[in-house]
């Protein structure tokens, strides 16, 4: 939604994989300039929140028809242009429920080859289980890095996120273009 903040996430160095939301006015452009870079592309998904906050376009709510849920997940894959895989946006309700990811990763696995990350906004979360048990490459979020948006918390999330890495030798982290993530991450990734 935010043309400048989001060209500047694109430009950060390194093997950055960037989410974006369906239908937004700004993805065709970004995500050709993310593809351009060999950056990896994919679908920041919305789903039901428990607090009820609204989704914007392509949403998914557990109050949809099975017909209705399909055509809106399709709509809003196919907004993406060079669409790798996808991530839950906000989805602490829709997540929880295993009838619910079921149907989402039955569809996605029988129309596109898509990986899952579950952005985990809940520790209720069910997404990676049923994802990984309709066969769907997946993983899960390991740090978010600016849920609190000071730069002494995103500096103390980074060195979360590098010691879990040095441990187990891999670690998942998401993180939003705002203004101090992408001030510390400019720092810090070079």
């Amino acid at each position: 939604y935010r043309l400048k903040s989001g060209q500047r996430a694109v430009n950060l160095p390194g093997d950055i994989t960037y989410s974006f939301l369906p239908h937004a006015p700004h993805v065709n452009q970004l995500t050709q300039h993310a593809h351009e870079q060999n950056k990896e592309v994919m679908l920041h998904l919305p789903m039901e929140a428990v607090a009820g906050k609204k989704l914007g376009p392509g949403g998914l709510t557990e109050c949809m028809t099975e017909k209705k849920f399909t055509k809106v997940l399709a709509s809003s894959i196919n907004s993406i242009p060079h669409v790798s895989g996808f991530n839950n946006h906000m989805g602490s309700r829709l997540t929880k429920s295993p009838l619910w990811m079921k149907r989402l990763m039955q569809e996605v696995a029988a129309d596109k080859k898509l990986f899952f990350v579950d952005s985990k906004t809940t520790s209720d979360s069910v997404a990676f289980k049923v994802a990984r048990a309709e066969g769907l490459n997946s993983i899960q979020r390991d740090i978010f890095i600016d849920h609190e948006d000071s730069k002494s918390f995103i500096q103390k999330q980074l060195r979360k996120l590098i010691k879990k890495a040095q441990q187990n030798g891999t670690a998942l982290a998401i993180a939003h273009p705002k203004k101090n993530t992408l001030s510390e991450l400019e720092r810090w990734l070079p």
